[in-house]
C-alpha cells in the first residue's frame, strides 16, 4: 500500500509520526517497496493542513501522479512553473548560452559571441 505521510517540523506529533513511519518501513520485508511511501516534513510548520495547504496539495498531487493515479491531471495554474516542469523556454532557447561572452580579436576589435555550429565549408 502506497501512502504519503505529512507532518510539520513544529508539530507536537512529530516524534510519534516519525516512529510510525519508521515502523511502516520496518514492517516491509523489501526496502524497495517503500519507494512510493514518502514522508513530507514541512519546515517551520506545526499543522500542515492548516498552515500550508498549498504545500500539502502540491505534494499530494505529485505523489498521486507518481504512483499513476492522476497521470492525466493537468497542472493547476498555481503549480505550473515549478522547477523542470515549466516549459517557458523552447528547445532553441535552452540551447543558447546564458552568458554572452564577448571575444576580442588580435586587432582589438570586438566580435559578437559565438553561437551555434561553425559554418559549413563549400568545397
Amino acid at each position: 500500500v502506497d501512502c504519503l505521510v505529512a507532518v510539520g517540523k513544529k508539530s507536537s506529533v512529530l516524534h510519534t509520526t516519525e516512529k510510525f513511519y519508521d515502523r511502516l518501513r520496518e514492517s516491509r520485508n523489501n526496502p524497495q517497496k517503500m519507494v512510493n511511501s514518502p514522508m513530507l516534513l514541512a519546515d517551520n510548520i506545526g499543522d500542515v493542513l492548516g498552515e500550508a495547504p498549498d504545500i500539502l496539495a502540491k505534494s499530494m498531487q505529485f505523489f498521486l501522479q507518481g504512483i499513476g493515479l492522476l497521470s492525466g491531471l493537468p497542472m493547476e495554474a498555481g503549480l505550473v512553473g515549478l522547477g523542470r516542469l515549466s516549459r517557458a523556454m523552447s528547445m532553441e532557447d535552452a540551447d543558447r548560452p546564458r552568458r554572452s561572452s564577448v571575444l576580442t580579436s588580435s586587432s582589438g576589435t570586438v566580435s559578437p559571441p559565438v553561437v551555434g555550429s561553425p559554418p559549413k565549408s563549400s568545397s
